[in-house]
């Protein structure tokens, strides 16, 4: 993952990503379902925008601390606990 902003997620990928596929993101114990809006080349990989839909969190240390930069970032996106 390379930054959130209130557009979204930026994670750089080794393979190209079509615009408009649905992606899911696992990040720790925590789950991101988005749709993929850009994939740039960098360098050997694929810069690649995704916007967040949905957010399944689960109960780590870093799903708390993704929480919180999620509700400071994007906060219309659909928050819920990993089940």
């Amino acid at each position: 993952m390379r930054d959130i902003s209130d557009s979204g997620i930026c994670v750089v990928v080794p393979l190209q990503l079509a615009a408009g596929a649905i992606v899911r993101l696992d990040v720790a114990d925590s789950v991101l379902f988005g749709v993929v809006m850009f994939a740039v080349p960098e360098d050997a990989d694929w810069r690649t925008g995704i916007e967040v839909q949905r957010v399944l969190l689960g109960e780590s240390e870093l799903s708390e601390l993704l929480h919180e930069v999620l509700q400071r970032t994007l906060p219309a996106v659909a928050v819920g606990p990993r089940s």
